[in-house]
């Protein structure tokens, strides 16, 4: 066993995952695990690296013992962060097949050429906190040792930090910057399915038959889709398959692993095993419902799972059955089910989950638990030798990795795996997935079916859209242009991610604004407001107004932007102010379609140096804006401290009842947004009574009808919030003509910037 070292930096960091794992998605055994839902029990930390010191791979029956072996070669240094629950080790799958051999059952069937076990050892990882905003990048030096163990250990973590630098110029901080959407690709091929809905009914048809003559109380049956064709699908086309999934189907366990040969692509909402220490737990996952396309609609779906006796049933079986595998390596009287029925909502369906723990028995490890419950219960059946058999029976294809386990185990000991459903494998001459639902006696076959429909949606909506970057020879990346203390340059990419919206480590403040037509709406009104937030921090502001118009103006007109926006950032550097310009087209939301925003649970102060400026280090707002679009809304609202409504995250809200428009007072907190401003006057101006004051949430759902503003949207009307309808739920005449006198007013100008 190696000697101990362990070495790390730390980055402030905010913004997507994505942006990291990019600059790295290339590199051999490239993997990311990550939460695209923010929990502070599932979803705190992602996980990326790449280049293991050594890659095991193996289909033998003894896999898990013979990494076991090598596994035992390797300690890494104490951990320098100890809540960082991995820092160096293992990150691979256990298949399906590995699980069968251990029962001793033979498969005939076809299936993918996948090893059953594949595991890389990491020595260099980048861990992402993202409930502290913080990077670290941490290195062990295995597998040298002694002296050559050090050096190799800085060595490596040099080389990372290196290719972040490059990325991100910024050398203390990785910038907040919206990922690079990936290009439409031409057609797929279609997709095909191994079973019709015929078939497919007529397998449960057979396994409720088993199910009568007592062979079994539940199994899962499982089909198989996939896209064949002439095309050769590569990594680069995994790495995008798995952007887009994560953004269609948000969930806990999200994994992109680089096998070499093929790739796995996952957004799994179920943990399969979790050692911390000595405790052990597992978190089954049965009972499926979609989710609605109206609040009354998904609450009867969420009501309908929940009272379902079937449901019910089929969680408690699959629940007893992982009591009784934890059983075999934990210690006598330690297993326990810590929380028998949750319902959890994501962005398609709504699942029933149970949690069950216990304590390793004294010489076991995460190696033995792997061994004693894969594959997982909740995705086989109960008895499970028995429903392996007729799944083997009963399905045309191996499963292969689908339904095995797929995640971390760090050298000292820790561990945390998913279950690999809602999972894609990426092989050069296709890509295939399988949906499952589980049968039980009182089961209806068609209705298991569409339940294995709606499981693949996301799938479906992943691979048949054609979002992935599939051409043939893609476009190179072309340098953007930006102003950069009054000079205009070509910025390489990474540059302009990182100094568009201003730099996270230095005070500093930033203002977005509307181009149309070639046109800037209210420069100097920006510039004005960013000069008094610039005095408040104490900044010079570096160039007088006619030198930024006339720089914006030029960027803009280079770019041949016609409808777009510009940001425009000051920040000091040391003793030196600076500032950049950046434009880039931008489609404003449909008027019609409006906004639906949920409530953060985040307060905001209404006093202190931040209060009521846009500055650049804005990263509760830009986190909870990504948290709800993460659910499925498109703006975050906050209040202050004492239950105020203050803003949206990047919005003013307005409400109107009878003839008054109300909003926030500027006393809460709320910038005192351009627009804003403009349409207090309009107002006004339109025979309508505005007023500024503090109000609580209630006073938006006793309005008559409510709209957001900011310079890029103009007016958009606030439709829903938390899904609870505001108004009557659609566009209110007020907000349509103080919209359309907002409009009128951005015409006036004949030409030039307003």
């Amino acid at each position: 066993m190696t000697g101990s070292v362990m070495l790390y930096r730390r980055l402030a960091f905010q913004g997507d995952a994505w942006q990291v794992f990019s600059a790295f998605a290339d590199e051999p055994h490239a993997f990311m695990l990550e939460s695209s839902l923010r929990d502070p029990q599932l979803g705190r930390y992602t996980f990326i690296g790449c280049r293991p010191f050594q890659y095991f791979s193996s289909s033998r029956k003894t896999a898990l013992q013979d990494l076991k072996q090598e596994f035992g070669r390797y300690r890494a240094g104490e951990n320098p962060r100890r809540a960082l629950p991995f820092v160096s080790g293992i990150v691979g799958y256990i298949g399906y097949d590995y699980g069968r051999k251990q029962d001793h059952i033979v498969s005939r069937r076809p299936g993918p050429r996948v090893p059953d076990v594949g595991f890389g050892f990491y020595d260099t990882l980048i861990v992402l906190d993202h409930w502290t905003g913080s990077l670290y990048v941490t290195s062990s030096g295995l597998p040298e040792r002694g002296y050559y163990r050090e050096k190799r250990a800085q060595q490596r973590l040099q080389d990372m930090l290196k290719r972040l630098r490059s990325a991100w110029p910024c050398a203390s901080s990785i910038k907040n910057a919206p990922p690079l959407a990936p290009r439409r690709s031409p057609a797929f091929p279609a997709m095909q399915g191994e079973m019709t809905r015929v078939q497919y009914t007529r397998k449960v048809f057979q396994a409720l038959d088993y199910i009568r003559r007592g062979d079994i109380y539940q199994v899962n049956v499982a089909q198989r889709f996939f896209i064949g064709g002439k095309k050769r699908y590569s990594k680069q086309d995994a790495a995008c398959f798995y952007q887009t999934l994560r953004g269609l189907s948000p969930s806990c366990f999200g994994a992109y692993f680089d096998g070499g040969a093929f790739q796995i692509v996952s957004s799994s909402p179920e943990r399969f095993l979790r050692l911390k220490g000595r405790r052990v737990s597992t978190r089954p996952m049965k009972g499926t419902r979609p989710r609605g396309s109206s609040r009354r609609e998904d609450l009867c779906f969420k009501r309908d799972l929940w009272r379902s006796p079937k449901e019910q049933a089929e969680l408690l079986m699959i629940t007893d059955l992982l009591r009784n595998d934890l059983g075999r390596v934990c210690a006598y009287g330690t297993v326990r089910v810590e929380a028998l029925r949750t319902l959890e909502a994501y962005a398609t369906v709504y699942q029933a989950t149970s949690t069950v723990s216990g304590l390793l028995r004294p010489g076991l490890d995460g190696f033995d638990a792997l061994a004693a419950c894969s594959p997982g219960g909740s995705i086989t059946g109960c008895p499970k030798i028995r429903a392996m058999e007729i799944i083997d029976e009963l399905e045309p294809c191996r499963r292969s990795v689908y339904t095995g386990a797929l995640g971390y185990m760090d050298f000292s000991g820790d561990m945390d795996f998913s279950v690999l459903i809602r999972a894609l494998l990426v092989q050069p001459r296709a890509v295939s997935f399988h949906v499952g639902a589980g049968i039980v006696a009182d089961s209806c076959p068609e209705a298991e079916y569409e339940e294995t429909l709606v499981k693949a949606r996301a799938m479906r909506r992943c691979l048949q859209e054609g979002r992935a970057s599939c051409t043939e020879t893609p476009e190179p990346a072309r340098p953007r242009l930006m102003v950069i203390d009054g000079e205009l340059v070509e910025a390489p990419a990474a540059r302009w991610r990182a100094l568009t919206p201003g730099v996270l480590r230095a005070p500093g403040v930033f203002e977005t604004l509307r181009v149309s037509r070639g046109r800037i709406f209210f420069f100097r009104d920006h510039v004005r407001r960013m000069r008094k937030s610039l005095r408040v921090l104490g900044i010079d502001c570096p160039a007088d107004a006619p030198d930024f118009l006339k720089g914006a103006e030029r960027l803009v007109a280079l770019q041949k932007i016609r409808e777009g926006r510009l940001r425009l950032a000051v920040w000091r550097d040391g003793r030196r102010p600076r500032w950049c310009a950046a434009a880039e087209p931008y489609a404003p939301p449909s008027f019609r379609r409006g906004f639906r925003a949920a409530v953060s649970a985040c307060r905001v102060p209404s006093a202190g140096p931040g209060a009521g400026h846009k500055m650049v280090r804005y990263a509760p707002y830009h986190a909870e804006s990504r948290k709800a679009a993460a659910q499925g809304y498109d703006e975050a609202l906050f209040l202050n401290r004492r239950g105020h409504l203050v803003e949206g995250s990047r919005t003013n809200i307005f409400w109107v009842k009878g003839n008054v428009v109300w909003t926030p007072s500027l006393k809460t907190g709320c910038l005192p947004g351009i627009v804003r401003a403009k349409v207090l006057v309009l107002a006004r101006n339109n025979g309508l009574v505005a007023r500024e004051g503090a109000c609580p949430l209630s006073a938006l759902f006793e309005a008559e009808e409510a709209f957001l503003t900011n310079s890029l949207i103009g007016l958009a009307p606030l439709l829903e919030i938390g899904g609870r309808a505001l108004g009557r739920g659609k566009p209110g005449p007020v907000t349509a003509g103080l919209r359309a006198a907002y409009r009128r007013l951005t015409e006036t100008a004949a030409g030039g910037s307003l």
